[in-house]
């Protein structure tokens, strides 16, 4: 059995490093325990309405990952003790990677040949890009929202995300944490967002264009409604947020792992600013497939 055993950020991150768990687990038939996903479990129990319509990867994962918090920290302060004392004769073994260190976990010899043993793990950037390929979608179902939030995703598309040939622009305006993070790099103005805005429908030249403006923090739409633009406002809920983004025609946002998930559950070309002076092409949106 895998344990992964503790909190590398927010969602977005929570949601790559299990989906990478996951693959992995299918693919080599292992037992996985996510404690570290304990307080989003609500966000995926099983039960949307589409659920039934495809089979869960494996219903005893959210049995297994469906803890309380107090076992988090039980399994968190677990792994500072067995990799202090170093015991249990191989039957539990400890795997920490720091912040910048990357493990492709396809590769790791005792990942591997974790059956029959129990392995816990602690870091950031564990892959199974390939096997994420492999298992979309198996993946893709599994984190499926559960029915509260499901269908409340799926009312705010009905209202604003219409079908036909309009085009959407799913814009994630990060803000908050961004502040300090990175020294505040990609905490953007929303000039700069709009900025963008108004790039995009250089590119795109279509009338029936509206942009979709997601933030963390509550925004003035009245600005971004410069020159006849159409704008709306995201759910402005977490999980809302990201899922309505995934039904974007295109995404756009500073680097981060929410826009990343959005796109690849989606199958949405993304675009990460990393220079707001950039003027960027179409050709630079790109799905994400890996992580």
């Amino acid at each position: 059995m895998i344990i992964i055993c503790n909190k590398p950020g927010q969602l977005g991150n929570r949601l790559i490093v299990f989906a990478s768990f996951i693959a992995f687990a299918r693919e080599h038939n292992l037992k996985l325990l996510n404690p570290a996903f304990d307080e989003y479990t609500v966000y995926f129990d099983g039960s949307g309405p589409a659920v039934s319509m495809y089979p869960r990867a494996s219903k005893s994962w959210f049995s297994l990952y469906k803890l309380r918090r107090i076992n988090y920290f039980f399994f968190y302060y677990l792994f500072a003790v067995i990799k202090r004392l170093r015991f249990f004769n191989g039957f539990i073994k400890t795997i920490a990677i720091s912040e910048n260190e990357e493990l492709d976990i396809e590769t790791n010899k005792i990942l591997k040949e974790s059956k029959g043993k129990i392995i816990l793990v602690k870091g950031w950037k564990f892959r199974a890009n390939t096997l994420l390929v492999k298992n979309r979608n198996e993946i893709i179902k599994y984190f499926i929202p559960s029915e509260k939030y499901f269908s409340r995703i799926e009312s705010y598309a009905e209202k604003v995300i219409k079908s036909g040939t309009r085009i959407y622009v799913g814009i994630h305006i990060r803000r908050g944490d961004y502040k300090s993070f990175e020294n505040g790099i990609y905490y953007y103005s929303d000039e700069q967002y709009l900025q963008q805005i108004k790039r995009v429908s250089q590119l795109l030249k279509a009338r029936d264009l509206t942009f979709i403006l997601c933030s963390n923090e509550t925004l003035n739409l009245d600005y971004f409604r410069q020159n006849n633009l159409s704008v709306e406002t995201g759910p402005g809920f977490e999980l809302d947020d990201l899922y309505t983004l995934s039904k974007c025609d295109y995404i756009i946002g500073p680097p981060s792992t929410f826009t990343m998930w959005a796109s690849f559950y989606g199958e949405k070309p993304l675009y990460m600013i990393k220079n707001p002076q950039t003027l960027f092409e179409l050709k630079d949106f790109e799905v994400i497939n890996e992580f």
